[in-house]
């Protein structure tokens, strides 16, 4: 008796780890496919001669574009910069992710310096920069279901020929509170862990380029 239980308990591991793969197996065959769709419906976006961003057409010649894993899932999101063609009040970047078998606009972003943003790696958090007249903000932006809203704000001023660090802010609906900067550090720690920012890779809107990186 007790060697036909455990023949039945072994039969049953195997055929729940069976289970297991199978089902893994398929995610990721469904994870694969919707990353493939997204780079083709990424790149149909970027083939076509005009770019919207909000009712501002931008030729789309004249865009770069990096992709990044903002979000927690698989499939990356495009961000798109245009300094040409739009002017500084109507911000030079956009951000667009893939939702429910579709592209998603997400949100625009100023991107004064495209060098200096980036973004937490599936971590929700991407940052934002704007300047003008000796002062820059740093926002941090949360995309969560395909909607970005800001969480948190670094402000800088400039010193001689540097920034200097001038004040933080949690941003709560439309609500920026003044924090200090260990509250700051404490929030961000909160959405990013330990995780360290990565900057993006921008890449001019060529054919040669979109084929060798939306893929």
């Amino acid at each position: 008796m007790r060697r036909g239980k455990k023949k039945v308990v072994k039969l049953m591991w195997m055929l729940s780890l069976l289970i297991a793969l199978t089902m893994a197996g398929s995610m990721a065959v469904q994870a694969a496919s919707a990353k493939s769709n997204a780079m083709k419906a990424y790149k149909n976006m970027l083939s076509k001669t005009t770019v919207y961003k909000e009712g501002w057409p931008m030729k789309a010649s004249n865009c770069f574009f990096a992709v990044a894993y903002i979000d927690n899932d698989s499939v990356p999101e495009l961000v798109v910069f245009n300094n040409r063609d739009i002017p500084h009040v109507g911000g030079y970047g956009m951000i667009y992710t893939w939702r429910n078998g579709k592209v998603v606009y997400a949100g625009g972003m100023v991107l004064d310096n495209k060098g200096e943003a980036g973004y937490y790696k599936k971590k929700g958090i991407y940052t934002d920069i704007y300047s003008h007249q000796g002062r820059k903000g740093v926002s941090y932006q949360r995309l969560k279901k395909g909607t970005s809203s800001g969480v948190l704000y670094k402000a800088y001023v400039i010193k001689g020929k540097n920034w200097k660090l001038s004040g933080y802010k949690k941003i709560t609906g439309n609500k920026a509170n003044v924090i200090s900067k260990k509250s700051f550090d404490k929030s961000l720690k909160s959405y990013v862990g330990s995780t360290k920012l990565t900057k993006y890779k921008f890449y001019k809107n060529t054919a040669g380029n979109r084929k060798k990186y939306l893929k």
